[in-house]
């Protein structure tokens, strides 16, 4: 028997693609694409995270379900048709149950108005709904972000004709990107390439340490750095400035830290105190090496009185 073969374009094969998708994972496929619903955490009221679909009005045996996903699916919201509505899980006394999203009766509690939404309540949402004719999916990202407790930039000296541009920033979520930028002016600012940056985890927020070791000699006189930080889904950013010149790599002294650029949202900075913990270092150290041998010169003269 013969096998006829037809070749398919791409058009063809995209098409049979979201036919397969659809048969498997619902009637409908997922809006990943939907942009994020962005909040400040402690600054609003609720967020609605509405599941948006239409069913005839007959398909009433019907049962909306709402998970959290982060390590796992997590159970927030059900709603039944005929039934009142649950908020169960880390939502639960956290969703107004009152709240419809439609006067039709059987999309009436498809959407979570959720209330004083915090940052452990941020991440993906995925609303499952399914009914006798239908069973299909939503998917929606909540972004509820911190500003910083503390930002700043500093200029340390580790070594002989070396020089460390360092970028903290603590208290923060989500995780910030933070970038470092150097250039004669605010006109002529370059990325840094090769950053070392160090993130840990504390109390549910972020602290992310960039910096930057270089050679004294390689950097211009009067250098300007700046770090910038910002939150991935938003518009919000916050940036420091120092400036570098070449005196100091010349003098004894700590150099001294100018920080300019206000905060966006709040004023306020500390700058780094490295500079200064590491001279009291060296002179502890200093004291040390005095004290030892005049320590070992009284235990010898003491040991030679007793015998």
């Amino acid at each position: 028997m013969a096998v006829l073969r037809r070749r398919c374009t791409w058009p063809q094969l995209a098409l049979l693609a979201v036919r397969v998708i659809s048969l498997v994972g619902g009637s409908e496929h997922p809006s990943l694409l939907d942009p994020p619903i962005v909040v400040r955490n402690g600054t609003n009221a609720s967020v609605v995270l509405d599941c948006a679909y239409t069913l005839p009005p007959d398909d009433t045996l019907l049962h909306v379900k709402w998970f959290h996903i982060r390590s796992a699916y997590t159970l927030v919201f059900q709603w039944i048709y005929g039934q009142r509505p649950q908020a169960l899980g880390p939502l639960r006394h956290r969703v107004n149950l009152s709240f419809t999203a439609s006067e039709t009766a059987n999309e009436r509690y498809r959407a979570m108005q959720i209330l004083r939404p915090t940052v452990e309540l941020s991440g993906r949402y995925m609303c499952k709904v399914t009914s006798t004719r239908h069973d299909f999916t939503r998917h929606k990202r909540l972004v509820v972000y911190t500003s910083p407790r503390e930002m700043s930039i500093s200029e340390v000296q580790p070594g002989d004709n070396l020089v460390n541009i360092t970028c903290h920033v603590s208290g923060m979520y989500p995780e910030p990107r933070v970038e470092l930028y150097r250039g004669a002016n605010s006109r002529t600012m370059v990325p840094i390439e090769g950053l070392n940056k160090y993130v840990s985890w504390r109390d549910g927020l972020y602290d992310v340490t960039a910096f930057w070791v270089t050679r004294h000699e390689l950097l211009q006189d009067h250098t300007l750095f700046e770090c910038i930080m910002r939150i991935s889904d938003t518009n919000y950013m916050e940036r420091r400035e120092i400036s570098y010149s070449s005196e100091y790599a010349l003098s004894p002294d700590p150099p001294t830290i100018v920080i300019s650029g206000p905060s966006i949202a709040r004023g306020g900075l500390r700058a780094s105190n490295a500079g200064c913990q590491r001279s009291a270092l060296l002179a502890l150290l200093a004291l040390c090496l005095c004290i030892v041998p005049l320590a070992n010169q009284r235990l010898r003269a003491d040991l030679h009185r007793y015998h």
